[in-house]
């Protein structure tokens, strides 16, 4: 079932099975987690149908590429701000930890990936890029819990980051390149770590 709700999201599904193994053990016993690649093609995608073969069809013609050779791509995000160990601010708020970022991050990437395998239905036999922008849920998680400006952009802009070179990806820092690389127009990515905190990308074009 956790596969199920975060398809092509490996680290947010096995962040979702080590929170679960956790609130079920006791507090002091120990819990290894492993983590497994599914399949590529995310939410939006054909992930089901790559490599597939049924008794009318026989063995799908041709393995769909895993990754996309771009030199720049159109994203939009929700961004996530944390700082293990800090002390609270001055009107004594707690500042958010990692953990608790991605908890959170998790969350809003099953509500996601939710509405879009409804998306998906509602518009089948289209590219997921033409309905990707469809998406009302985005655009109120972003507004609720994004912490970049982006997130204050009306409409389908908000979250809107324009087109995301490689050279400024790879200035994000973390694996915040790797995993838009990752990303075919329409997907959504797993939890994405950068110098600014934590992010979940759709690539839009």
């Amino acid at each position: 079932d956790i596969a199920l709700a975060f398809p092509n999201q490996p680290r947010a599904a096995v962040g979702e099975v080590v929170t679960k193994a956790v609130e079920r053990s006791a507090p002091t016993a120990q819990c290894t987690a492993v983590e497994v690649w599914l399949l590529a093609g995310g939410v939006l995608g054909m992930a089901e149908e790559v490599g597939a073969e049924t008794k009318d069809e026989g063995p799908a013609k041709k393995k769909q590429k895993t990754t996309t050779d771009m030199t720049s791509a159109r994203l939009r995000h929700i961004m996530l701000k944390f700082q293990d160990g800090a002390p609270k601010t001055p009107d004594g708020k707690k500042v958010r930890s990692k953990a608790e970022a991605e908890t959170l991050m998790r969350k809003i990437m099953r509500d996601l990936n939710e509405e879009a395998k409804e998306l998906k239905s509602k518009h089948r036999g289209r590219k997921p890029e033409d309905y990707a922008l469809k998406s009302e849920r985005f655009t109120k998680l972003c507004k609720e819990h994004s912490e970049c400006p982006s997130a204050q952009k009306g409409g389908a802009m908000c979250g809107d980051l324009g087109w995301v070179s490689k050279d400024m990806q790879s200035k994000r820092g973390g694996n915040f390149r790797e995993l838009v690389a990752a990303l075919r127009p329409g997907d959504y990515s797993d939890i994405v770590t950068s110098m600014e905190g934590l992010h979940l990308l759709q690539r839009i074009a």
